[in-house]
Parts: structure tokens; C-alpha cells; sequence
């Protein structure tokens, strides 16, 4: 990744809370999904569960803004969405941002990515496969966040839904991902 992107986005955390940091853990993340995001050429994006530290909006915002295309952040946590307004406002992103549960979003558009990180219970995870899975573009992907051991009810609702005919699958057990690509 280019060093000014780097520093764009520790600028942004820096100048909003001031003393913040961004949390190690997720910044590899967060930069592999911009990496999928350019290297697909992803126009239109999702992020189901923002997060506390909104830096997934800002990589996936910002690689919208670099293509002409949209990226949809939805949350259910004010504090969630208060952030990640303001950096959609200070770095000027191409972004909407739901509160809401994602089941309650209406979704038309096709997409090249989604990422799933929002409710970790069975019943949460199979609306948003159901819900959203229908407009993943070929070769699009869907990405699970916390796949594995910790979060059983993520990982059975992933595995059960999962169909071999539509998807391939990739398990990358150090980031407790899973990613579907759509055949």
C-alpha cells in the first residue's frame, strides 16, 4: 500500500480523537479489503457492522472515491455511525451511512464486495446471507469476519448456507475469515 494512504488515515483518527490509535489488530484487515477492492475494481461496496474504529468505512471509501463508485456502511451503534460521519465529511467519501439493523435495509443495487461483520447470532448471520447474497456479481465476494472457534454461531450459519454451486470458498483461519467468491 502507498505510504500516503497510511498516513491519511492515521491523520484521520489523530485529528478526530485526539490520543487514538487505530488498533493494530484490525489494520491488516482493513488494508486487505482495500487490496480486494482495487484489484477487483470494486464500484459498489458493503460493510454490514462499521465498528468502533471506522477504518473499514475509510479504506472502502476511499477506494470509491479513487474509482467513481459507492460504498453503504451499516450499523446499529450512534457511536459507530457518529464516527464514521465524520470521516466520511473530513476526507469528503463517497459513502452512505445506515443506522439500522441490516435487516431492515432494502437492497437493490449489485455488488462487488461485501463485508459481513455485523450480529454474531445464527438467526443475524443467515438474513444477512440471504438478504445480501443474491446481488454479489460474478467473481464478487463475500467476506465473514470472525469465522472460527469464538464466534460458533458465525461460523455454523456460514457453513450451513454455504453452496458449493454458486461459491467457492476460502478459509484464512488467521484472520477468522471466510470469503465466498461467486461463480
Amino acid at each position: 500500500m502507498p505510504d500516503s494512504l497510511e498516513f491519511s488515515n492515521k491523520e484521520a483518527w489523530h485529528d478526530i480523537w485526539p490520543g487514538a490509535k487505530p488498533d493494530p489488530g484490525n489494520w491488516p484487515i482493513h488494508y486487505i479489503i482495500y487490496y480486494f477492492c482495487k484489484q477487483m475494481m470494486a464500484r459498489e461496496t458493503l460493510e454490514i457492522g462499521i465498528g468502533q474504529r471506522p477504518s473499514g468505512t475509510y479504506m472502502m471509501g476511499l477506494h470509491a472515491k479513487e474509482v467513481g463508485g459507492r460504498h453503504t456502511g451499516i450499523d446499529v451503534s450512534t457511536t459507530c455511525i457518529s464516527r464514521a460521519r465524520m470521516i466520511v465529511e473530513k476526507f469528503d467519501l463517497p459513502v452512505d451511512i445506515l443506522q439500522c439493523d441490516s435487516k431492515a435495509v432494502v437492497w437493490l443495487r449489485r455488488l462487488d464486495l461485501c463485508y459481513v461483520d455485523g450480529g454474531h447470532t445464527y438467526d443475524q448471520v443467515v438474513g444477512d446471507i440471504n438478504r445480501y447474497s443474491p446481488f454479489i456479481k460474478r467473481n464478487g465476494l463475500m467476506i465473514f469476519d470472525d469465522y472460527g472457534k469464538k464466534h460458533l454461531q458465525v461460523t455454523e450459519a456460514v457453513d450451513d448456507l454455504y453452496d458449493e454451486e454458486l461459491w467457492d470458498m476460502l478459509y484464512l483461519p488467521h484472520l477468522r475469515w471466510v470469503i465466498w467468491r461467486r461463480k
